[in-house]
């Protein structure tokens, strides 16, 4: 017991409390998102109004308030284990409730305080479920957010000082927290993109599914001539419908099997780029082979301000892994990424860590 109190008072700072009311909020909001209170110190000593002579006062020790005898203890625990038995067994519970076996304090055994009886029993409980947290932080470790944290700073953390948790990778980090809520006005890079074409698309029609409509609060665009400078498309021979004629100017070419928009630019004897800028060309709907697939350029996207982003959001939205996302290395070091709140911790989930050190383990238990 006097190791306790001794670890308490050089750890811990006691308050004490006669009427809720007067806790403060943030303790408030502590005790409803389950903080737990210490029960009372045997060392306490209330002066109390006396309950028999007014105007007098009389003086509690908890120490010695109440007293139970160990045999007291071991027959209160039989009768839990058997009250749990019960409720585990509900389909088969006994006929009447059985006698109690807790027998009366007598003087055949040394007596304990009760007050010291229920702090050590509450201290163990609570420093086994400190320990059970502990241990649950390597499985998903609650990182709490810093409000200019990246994705490279957050993996920092993990990594310590980078020779720890070598296998925590910022794909991990992203499939964990994907749906946590991005600040608004933060630039992504957003590369690796296709589309499928479809029976009908035109240019104009694919570009402006890869910019934003009118109504979001997003920001991103594609225009129709960077769609075919691109060279994954420019010289893509299965992109085009054979038959298709093609004008500009005073030039025309049909489409052959096998036909790029940079051999359509050669037989027109046009560069490229006057090529893409052709409007009747992007407004063709028939130019594009149904099933082919049209690589997207690059999109620089501005996270949106209501609703707020997520990944899975931007993800979902425009075919984008977690590979191809955080294989751009801009992406790693936005900062203040996910959206930060000063008025409450917001908690990023690191999985499978197998290497944390003690400071990092105090901050998950807080946590």
């Amino acid at each position: 017991m006097a190791s306790i109190v001794d670890f308490l008072k050089a750890t811990f700072t006691v308050d004490v409390v006669t009427d809720p009311a007067l806790l403060d909020t943030s303790l408030q909001d502590r005790f409803t998102a389950g903080a737990v209170i210490f029960p009372a110190l045997p060392g306490l000593e209330l002066t109390v109004p006396s309950p028999t002579a007014e105007g007098k006062t009389v003086s509690i020790a908890l120490g010695d308030w109440a007293q139970v005898t160990p045999d007291y203890r071991s027959a209160v625990i039989a009768a839990f284990n058997k009250l749990a038995a019960t409720l585990v067994n509900p389909a088969n519970p006994p006929a009447s409730p059985p006698p109690s076996d807790c027998p009366p304090a007598t003087p055949s055994s040394t007596p304990e305080s009760l007050t010291q009886v229920v702090f050590e029993d509450s201290f163990a409980l609570i420093a086994r479920q400190l320990l059970q947290a502990a241990i649950d932080a390597y499985a998903s470790y609650p990182y709490v957010l810093r409000q200019n944290d990246s994705i490279q700073s957050i993996v920092d953390f993990a990594h310590i000082d980078g020779k720890h948790n070598p296998d925590f990778t910022p794909a991990d980090l992203v499939n964990a927290n994907s749906a946590l809520a991005l600040a608004a006005g933060n630039v992504l890079q957003l590369a690796g993109l296709g589309y499928t074409v479809q029976s009908g698309d035109t240019l104009n029609a694919i570009a402006a599914r890869y910019s934003a409509p009118s109504n979001s609060t997003a920001a991103y665009a594609t225009a129709p001539d960077a769609l075919i400078v691109l060279d994954a498309n420019a010289r893509a021979t299965a992109l085009l419908q054979p038959g298709v004629t093609i004008t500009v100017g005073a030039a025309s070419t049909t489409t052959e099997p096998g036909s790029s928009f940079a051999s359509v630019a050669d037989a027109l004897g046009i560069p490229l780029a006057t090529l893409a800028a052709d409007k009747n060309l992007w407004a063709m709907n028939t130019l594009l082979l149904p099933g082919a697939t049209l690589a997207i350029p690059s999109i620089a996207y501005t996270t949106a301000k209501s609703p707020l982003d997520t990944l899975e959001l931007i993800f979902n939205a425009f075919g984008l892994t977690t590979e191809a996302f955080v294989g751009v290395a801009q992406n790693l070091t936005v900062t203040g990424l996910f959206a930060f709140d000063a008025s409450r911790a917001t908690l990023v989930h690191l999985s499978n860590l197998d290497d944390l050190t003690g400071e990092q383990l105090a901050q998950a238990v807080a946590a």
